[in-house]
This record gives structure tokens, C-alpha cells and sequence, in this order.
């Protein structure tokens, strides 16, 4: 009696002829090269489980209005949570699908998600006493007030018609035309001039006498200018503008703290650049 399972010669050679066939080797090729990787890389258990941290929560209340005028209510922040369990969803669905490939969107989410982590992580503590100190003895000048100075310049000529202008002021024959060409600069700090009309300039301007017109040179041309008035400036105290100097040294903190995470992770690639 014929052993039922076994092929019968037909049989047998149209299987042959149809494993001989392009496609058929494709597809069978295909399947052994997925189910070897399926088995290589299997699926991470936590991979259906997706976990709204504490940290997580925090970090919406933070960021949930950009001005911080006001928290999210209760829910609100339930619908923020559900908003991005959703998202964390489709993301997670459309990774396995392979939708990442490719993809600069989901590209810049996840770097921008790796960033928001490694920043939460770097937050700084409370300073001590000591350390705030000594960072204020070293920046204390972002919180000083500076000299300031008003005065009147008239717009950048050359310097024969500046010295011409100069002439005619000295005769005193300073004309309406000449006051109504000059700009008022109210109260400006020396960190405002100098950028604007040049080191020389600004130089210049704090050696001049109050109410006397000048013939002084900036980057631009030459000026007649007139000092009316300054204020001197004032020293911070750290126990005045100790709260904004904290916070201030936190950010420092967390920056430093980020970009030496960041160093770390690029120290365990090896980056290679084409010719």
C-alpha cells in the first residue's frame, strides 16, 4: 500500500519546477531572512507598555503655557497626557511598520525628545552660599548699573563740512538748523555707544565737558556733539539680585551639565566623513 504522505513522481517534479521559479525563491528567501531576524532582534517586552513618568508630568506643567502665567488644570493635563499617550502610540506602531526610515519629521521628534531628557536630567541644584559668591565676584557686572550719559550728536559728515559746522558754533553762530539737525541720546551706557559710533568715539565722549559742543570722529564720520549731562553708575550687591543671580547660575548649571551629557554620548561614535 502507497505511503499517503509521500509526493507521487508528478507531484514531486511540479514542486521542483516551482521551486525553481524566481519569485517562489524570492519569497522563500524573504520569509527565512525575516524569521532568522525575528528571532535575532525579538520585540522588547516593554514595547506595549509606555510609562507617564513623573518627570514626564512635570515637564508639561512646565511648559504647558510660554508665558508661566498659569498651571494646567487637572484636565488639562489629562488631556496633554492623553494627547501624547496617543502620539507615543502611533510613533511606537509606525516604527515597527518602518514608517521612520527616511523620515526627517520623525527624525526631529525623537532628537528633540532626547534633548528635553537630557536637560531635565541636567537640572541644577540650589547653589550654595560659597558657590553663588564667588560666581557673583566674577559676574557681577551683568548687575551693576552703569554710567550713562546724555547728549547730542548731529548726523556723520565729512570732516571739512564738520569743521566748518565747529567753526560757525565757536563764532557763536550756532543756527536752528544745526539744533534741529542734532539727535538726543538719553541716558545711553557706554555698552550702547561704542558698538554704534566706536571705541574712539565713546572714548572721546566720556573726556568731554558738559555743555560744550566737540567736533568728535566715530565710525561713521565726524559729528559735532554736546554732553549734557551723566549719571554714575552703581555697584550691585549680591543680597539685591540674589534671586535673579541663582537662577541665573542654575541655567549655567544645567547648560554645562546637557552639553558634558551630550559629549559623552558623541564619545561613543566614531563620525567618518566621506571625501
Amino acid at each position: 500500500m502507497q505511503d499517503p504522505t509521500r509526493l507521487t513522481p508528478p507531484k514531486r517534479s511540479a514542486l521542483l519546477h516551482l521551486l525553481q521559479e524566481p519569485l517562489v525563491q524570492f519569497v522563500l528567501i524573504g520569509s527565512v531572512l525575516f524569521a532568522i531576524d525575528a528571532w535575532l532582534h525579538p520585540p522588547a517586552k516593554e514595547s506595549r507598555t509606555i510609562v507617564v513618568t513623573k518627570q514626564m508630568r512635570n515637564s508639561i506643567i512646565e511648559t504647558y503655557d510660554e508665558d508661566h502665567a498659569r498651571k494646567p488644570t487637572d484636565a488639562e493635563l489629562k488631556a496633554t497626557i492623553d494627547n501624547w499617550v496617543g502620539e507615543e502610540i502611533l510613533y511606537r506602531e509606525g516604527r515597527l511598520l518602518g514608517l521612520d526610515q527616511g523620515d526627517p519629521t520623525i527624525r526631529d521628534r525623537i532628537v528633540y525628545k532626547l534633548k528635553v531628557m537630557l536637560t531635565d536630567e541636567a537640572k541644577a541644584r540650589e547653589p550654595t552660599p560659597a558657590e553663588i559668591q564667588a560666581w557673583f565676584e566674577t559676574n557681577h557686572v551683568r548687575y551693576d548699573e552703569p554710567d550713562r550719559v546724555t547728549f547730542l550728536a548731529t548726523a556723520p559728515v565729512s570732516e571739512d563740512v564738520a569743521r566748518q559746522e565747529f567753526a560757525a558754533v565757536k563764532a557763536q553762530k550756532e543756527t536752528a538748523e544745526l539744533q534741529e539737525q542734532a539727535r538726543l541720546f538719553l541716558d545711553r551706557p557706554r555698552s550702547a555707544i561704542a558698538p554704534v559710533f566706536g571705541e574712539g568715539f565713546a572714548k572721546a565722549l566720556e573726556e568731554s565737558p558738559i555743555g560744550q559742543w566737540k567736533l568728535i570722529q566715530s565710525t561713521a564720520g565726524w559729528h559735532l556733539v554736546r554732553v549734557d549731562g551723566r549719571k554714575a553708575g552703581k555697584l550691585a550687591a549680591l543680597d539685591d539680585v540674589r534671586s535673579d543671580a541663582i537662577k541665573t547660575w542654575q541655567s549655567e548649571q544645567t547648560l554645562k551639565s546637557t552639553l558634558d551629557a551630550m559629549s559623552r554620548l558623541k564619545s561613543r561614535y566614531t563620525v567618518r566623513y566621506e571625501p
